[in-house]
């Protein structure tokens, strides 16, 4: 078996462990070592147009699959402010697609709709602790979320229900 292999790009000949890996190759490995690898992709995203086509991308991305994107950013935002998650990104974006309504007041949640929306989702912890599990969250408004602390129960539920109504014959 090959043990060294030649970099087109800087004409240097280097143990296959320089190179990474590609199933589609014949050595299993990339035509380019590592370092001009890099040098390649940091010169291609410097170009302004492929920028614009990196952003592009990635904004589609988000569009088509916003349960994923609102669960990893919902990860995110929960470890920044110290709690401990205790599910993948993914258990949460399939956690999301079986439960999409808000648990307080049972309208729609809407994903990708960012953060402040009073539609948005969010996810509201069931127990106040600080270790997430699946077990210990609820789908919820953002508006829902925000406002169930400050009142009784019973306002709570009719607020959410009129907020609903109110942006539901906005949209």
């Amino acid at each position: 078996m090959v043990q060294n292999k030649l970099c087109p790009r800087c004409k240097r000949v280097l143990p296959l462990e320089e190179f990474t890996f590609d199933k589609r190759t014949k050595t299993g490995r990339t035509s380019f070592c590592k370092k001009c690898n890099s040098k390649m992709h940091k010169e291609w995203y410097a170009k302004p147009q492929n920028k614009k086509w990196n952003y592009d991308r990635s904004q589609k991305w988000k569009q088509e699959h916003p349960i994923v994107e609102w669960a990893s950013d919902i990860i995110q935002s929960h470890k920044a402010s110290g709690y401990k998650i205790k599910f993948s990104a993914r258990a949460l974006s399939d956690f999301a697609t079986n439960n999409q309504s808000c648990w307080l007041c049972g309208g729609a949640v809407i994903f990708g709709a960012g953060r402040g929306n009073p539609l948005s989702a969010t996810i509201d912890r069931i127990f106040n602790e600080e270790i997430l599990t699946l077990a210990n969250i609820n789908l919820a408004h953002f508006a829902c979320n925000a406002g169930k602390s400050n009142s009784s129960l019973q306002e709570f539920v009719q607020r959410c229900k009129d907020t609903v109504t109110l942006h539901q014959n906005a949209a």
